[in-house]
């Protein structure tokens, strides 16, 4: 059981297990997504702070 994970209007599959196996089986999906948070993480990070300390 769990949530269900979707990307892209695609189902990837019902639980972190199952979501797992999809990524096992689909390296090409996994990568893709990989990508796309490395890229979000790094750009976020890139992003001057107005905060004075």
């Amino acid at each position: 059981s769990g949530s269900w994970f979707s990307y892209q209007c695609e189902r990837l599959g019902q639980g972190r297990e199952n979501v797992k196996e999809y990524f096992k089986n689909n390296p090409e999906i996994f990568a893709q997504i990989e990508k796309q948070v490395r890229e979000a993480v790094l750009q976020k990070n890139a992003q001057p702070s107005n905060d004075l300390a």
